[in-house]
């Protein structure tokens, strides 16, 4: 009992939805673990839904030392959820509850490496917007007689989760090649960007305010690259340069707005680390796409072929690559769960980086001046040791992880036959020896 009133505990305190946070009722959900196995009381399916799935995001923040004690917990509550999914599913009405739980079992999915259950969960969460009529929030707007629950904090709440959902969309299609839904009939939408009225005094603003400035711009520039691709795209020089150019301002978006440092500054404060990482990780895994399509297309002209996930090595692939692996070394350390080495080679194609990167070391020469080749290979054995003592609890990720460690060990391979190749050539080692 005390790891799961814990769990429930972290997150109502600490686990910062950015996407419809007032529809959770925090103080039923302290209540559950009391009431949830009474005879005597009826929880609505949807609640205890909504409550299994709370207490595993929850679980994600539990210290270590209660995780091995306990297991994987959040593995025990995301099957809780499961078993809950049928009652609720025959008693769904697309309510606010129905909404936010969908929202919260969506990401946990992600994190189980269940996409198809989690776009699943997506389309219901879009089913349930379009049954309150929340994408038309703003249709009176402008207008004279506009009503004075626009000017409110709780709209802002709802656009702001709104805006969120599209992102999150984008993430979908780009990433897991799932076809437009919400974003397939924006022109229907009625919801206008939110009022940035908090007050920037108060440190609790400041975070949440920065992701959603940094969120919203990168959801026009993403938005943008489908649109790139929807015209016509005879002219694929003009595609590869227009798609390196919104590869250019993500980058850009995040250095101007020093995310970097943000995430650094905010380690203590679980909350608006996850915010900022998880901003980022979407970002670069976006371009990391945007890069193989470039590819793709270039080789429709060339007659090379481009296999799925098989990114070229480029400069803006390597530099690409080393983000997301350092984000990657950064979420496995602090969070050494089997959720989070799912969230990031699962959900965010961390593998592609990886390979990427390895491509690069496999051919390049670490005793050339300026050569970052070795700092890039500890970070690949950084991530790769954080996924062998992750496996160490979770048997499904341990051929991941031999793996992640045969490709360093090949790396090294090849380093070691270019150097006594050299030597073989110069002769000038061995005259030292």
């Amino acid at each position: 009992m005390v790891p799961l009133l814990t769990a429930c505990s972290d997150f109502c305190e600490h686990y910062q939805i950015d996407t419809f946070p007032g529809f959770i009722n925090t103080k039923l959900m302290y209540l559950m673990p009391d009431i949830v196995d009474m005879p005597e009381i009826s929880v609505d399916p949807a609640s205890l839904v909504l409550y299994y799935s709370v207490l595993y995001h929850g679980s994600l923040m539990i210290s270590d030392e209660t995780r091995r004690q306990e297991g994987t917990l959040e593995r025990k509550m995301y099957i809780c959820c499961l078993r809950a999914i049928p009652a609720w599913e025959r008693q769904a009405a697309k309510t606010k509850t129905d909404l936010i739980a969908a929202i919260l079992l969506m990401r946990a999915a992600l994190q189980q490496c269940d996409f198809e259950f989690s776009w699943k969960m997506y389309k219901l969460v879009c089913q349930c917007v379009q049954t309150l009529n929340m994408h038309k929030i703003d249709q009176s707007f402008p207008g004279i007689f506009m009503s004075p629950e626009l000017l409110s904090d709780g709209a802002d709440h709802h656009r702001k989760g709104l805006w969120g959902l599209v992102l999150v969309e984008l993430f979908f299609r780009l990433l897991h090649d799932k076809p437009a839904t919400m974003t397939a009939n924006l022109t229907e939408w009625r919801v206008n960007l939110p009022w940035l009225n908090s007050d920037p005094g108060l440190t609790e603003h400041v975070v949440p305010t920065l992701a959603f400035l940094v969120k919203s711009r990168l959801t026009f520039l993403l938005l943008r690259f489908f649109d790139i691709f929807s015209e016509d795209t005879q002219d694929k020089n003009g595609v590869v340069d227009s798609v390196e150019g919104l590869c250019g301002e993500i980058e850009d978006l995040f250095e101007e707005w020093s995310l970097g440092d943000s995430i650094a500054k905010h380690e203590d404060n679980s909350a608006h680390w996850w915010m900022l990482y998880d901003l980022m990780i979407t970002g670069y895994s976006s371009v990391m796409v945007m890069i193989y399509k470039i590819a793709a297309l270039k080789s429709d002209t060339s007659g090379t072929p481009c296999t799925a996930d098989d990114v070229p090595v480029t400069l803006l692939s390597v530099n690409t690559a080393r983000r997301i692996l350092d984000l990657a070394r950064l979420s496995l350390g602090r969070y050494p769960s089997p959720a989070t080495a799912s969230y990031e080679f699962g959900a965010f194609r961390c593998y592609v980086a990886y390979g990427c990167m390895v491509k690069h070391l496999s051919s390049s020469d670490p005793t050339e001046p300026g050569s970052t080749a070795a700092k890039d290979l500890k970070l690949l054995e950084h991530v790769a040791h954080s996924m062998s003592v992750i496996a160490e609890t979770d048997q499904d990720l341990l051929p991941l992880a031999r793996t992640l460690h045969d490709l360093n060990e090949g790396i090294h391979a090849s380093w070691k036959e270019k150097a006594g190749g050299n030597d073989g050539m110069t002769g000038e080692e061995n005259s030292q020896d």
